[in-house]
C-alpha cells in the first residue's frame, strides 16, 4: 500500500485493512484503498475505468468466489449464471477427456461513477486422465461466452470477443486426487504453458494493431490460489478409491508442487495461501468440529469469509498500473 500511495503522490502510511470495511459492501465502497482513483495521469485507473477479473477453478473455488460477490455487496439476484446451474453427470464428474458444457459460469459486477469491475468464474479442473484442464482455461471473453453455452445477455459487459481479462485468479483444484505431486505439478505446467501461448496470440495481434483496441495489450497478471487442506476422513464410500491418495500429506506436497511450478512464469504475480488459513479449522477424525461439510468443500462461513477477504484485499491493493 505504501508503494501504491507513493506512486499516486500521497504520503499517508495508514492502511485501512479489509476487515474494517463495511461487511456487505467492501469493494463497492470508495474507501477501499487502491480503488480510490489516484490523481496521477500515469495511473491505470485514470485511463481505464473498466476492469475484468477472471476466476478459474473447481467447485471449492466457486464457494470462495460466491462469497467474494456477497462480501462485495453484489446481491444474488444480480449474478448472471449458467442457465439451471448445469452440472455433468456424477459418472463423469471427475473429468475424463472431451468437452461438454461447463457446470457453472458466473458473472457479477460492481459499478460506481468512477469504475466498473466485472468478476467472472469459470469452472475448471485438472483431468486425471488427460493431465490437462477438463475443458481448457478461457483466454478471451468470446471463450467465456462460448463455454457458457448461451447467447449474450442484455446485462453482459459490452466486450469484444477478443477482449482478455485484466487479472486472473487461478486454482488447480482437487479433482485429480490420484495424481502424485510430480504429476500434479507437470499437469499445471502444461496448462499454464498452453494458456500463455494462447494468450500471446491475442497480445501479439493487439500490439500489431490487427484486432480491436479493447483487448488487453499484455498477458494478464495471474494470482494462483493454493488448495485448502481437505478432510480425508470425510470421504464417502462413493469415492472410497480416493482414500489412499487424498491424504493430508499428499495434499501438502501438491501445494508445494503448485508453488514450484508457477514461479517459472513471469505473468504469475504471486500465490495466495488459502492452505494455511484453513488449517486451524480443519479438525480431525472423530472430532465434532471441522471447517468442512464434506472431504473438500467448506461448510464454515468463517473460513470462507477469511479466504474471500484475503482475495478482496489483494484486489483492493493491486496498483492498476
Amino acid at each position: 500500500f505504501e508503494q501504491y500511495c507513493s506512486a499516486s503522490g500521497t504520503t499517508t502510511k495508514t492502511r485501512q485493512t479489509i476487515n474494517t470495511l463495511p461487511h456487505t459492501t467492501r469493494l463497492a465502497k470508495e474507501n477501499c484503498p487502491a480503488l480510490q482513483l489516484p490523481s496521477s495521469p500515469s495511473s491505470f485507473a485514470t485511463t481505464k475505468k473498466d476492469i475484468w477479473i477472471s476466476f478459474i477453478g473447481d467447485s471449492v473455488t466457486r464457494q470462495v468466489f460466491l462469497r467474494i460477490l456477497t462480501e462485495s455487496g453484489i446481491p444474488e439476484k444480480e449474478w448472471i449464471r449458467t442457465p439451471n446451474n448445469k452440472k455433468e453427470s456424477s459418472s463423469n464428474s471427475k473429468g475424463g477427456g472431451g468437452g461438454g458444457v461447463h457446470p457453472d459460469l458466473i458473472l457479477g459486477m460492481i459499478d460506481t461513477t468512477q469504475y466498473q469491475i466485472w468478476f467472472s468464474f469459470t469452472h475448471e479442473f485438472i483431468s486425471p486422465i488427460t493431465l490437462m484442464g477438463r475443458w481448457g482455461m478461457p483466454i478471451t471473453w468470446g471463450d467465456f461466452v462460448e463455454a457458457r453455452g448461451m447467447e449474450m445477455e442484455d446485462d453482459d459487459p459490452a466486450y469484444a470477443n477478443d477482449r482478455v481479462p485484466d487479472y486472473v485468479f487461478y486454482n488447480p483444484g482437487y479433482c485429480s486426487s490420484d495424481l502424485n505431486a510430480i504429476q500434479f505439478g507437470n499437469a499445471i505446467d502444461g496448462i499454464l504453458s498452453r494458456w500463455e501461448h494462447g494468450m500471446m496470440r491475442y497480445v501479439s495481434y493487439n500490439n500489431n494493431a490487427t484486432i480491436t483496441a479493447t483487448a488487453t495489450a499484455k498477458v494478464p497478471e495471474m494470482h494462483v490460489m493454493l488448495n485448502m487442506m481437505p478432510a480425508p476422513w470425510m470421504i464417502p464410500d462413493q469415492y472410497a478409491e480416493d482414500r489412499p491418495y487424498r491424504t493430508q500429506l499428499n495434499e501438502y506436497r501438491k501445494n508445494l508442487a503448485i508453488i514450484s511450478t508457477v514461479k517459472k512464469y513471469d505473468f504469475v504475480a504471486g500465490v495466495l495461501d488459502l492452505f494455511s488459513i484453513e488449517l486451524p479449522f480443519n479438525g480431525h477424525p472423530g472430532g465434532d468440529i471441522t471447517a468442512h461439510r464434506d472431504a473438500v468443500h467448506i461448510g464454515d462461513p468463517v473460513v470462507l469469509r477469511i479466504a474471500s477477504n484475503l482475495i478482496i484485499d489483494k484486489i483492493c491493493n493491486i496498483p492498476y498500473q
